[in-house]
């Protein structure tokens, strides 16, 4: 069908209110990007699909899975064809976030393969990064931080600033005591500002 066509049928309208059905902003893109579909045979098989989509979703009372809002990494992979480029730690957090809702979709799908076949092969047709997804849960927490066991040379530098940190809590607190000025302080008296001490 050409340009013209879709144009007059005001294809560009039907999409965008396809797209506002959408939970995410990935989901939204490719919403607006759909295009007709060139054979009676694709048509067959995208409608056992989306009549399977709709079998599984009214089906899964009680899964632990919920489609929710999740960032798009597309920006992230076209980042990723550099051979220099490195990840900050929000965007192994957003690809964490994508994994796990990957995974527990996945899992969500693989208990009534029977039921949505289609959906069960689509499910399956590229596999999951197992070990990445495992990577990036055992170093990223729920926060976005680096997790102390995320190396063992994290873990010692934060454990030794943490000893440094109560060692100077402990110094205050004796220079407070020996001065007799711990009455004029509020309980919490030093903390930190700008990665430095303050009273």
């Amino acid at each position: 069908m050409d340009r013209r066509t879709l144009h007059a049928l005001e294809f560009h309208k039907v999409l965008a209110v396809l797209a506002e059905q959408c939970v995410s902003e990935a989901g939204r893109s490719a919403c607006l990007a759909l295009e007709p579909l060139p054979s009676l045979d694709d048509i067959h098989r995208e409608q056992a699909l989306y009549e399977q989509s709709l079998v599984w979703s009214a089906q899964r009372e009680g899964d632990e899975f919920s489609l929710v809002d999740f960032p798009d990494c597309s920006g992230l992979f076209t980042y990723l064809e550099k051979p220099s480029a490195a990840l900050d730690a929000d965007a192994l957090f957003a690809l964490r976030m994508v994994l796990g809702l990957a995974r527990r979709a996945e899992a969500s799908i693989r208990a009534g393969e029977t039921k949505w076949p289609e959906l069960f092969e689509l499910a399956h047709a590229q596999p999951l990064p197992e070990l990445l997804t495992s990577a990036l849960n055992r170093c990223i927490g729920d926060d976005g931080l680096l997790r102390d066991g995320a190396s063992p040379e994290l873990l010692l530098i934060r454990n030794e600033l943490r000893g440094l940190h109560q060692a100077c809590l402990r110094k205050v607190r004796e220079f407070a005591l020996t001065y007799n000025i711990a009455h004029y302080l509020q309980d919490d008296f030093m903390t930190l500002a700008s990665d430095r001490y303050v009273l």
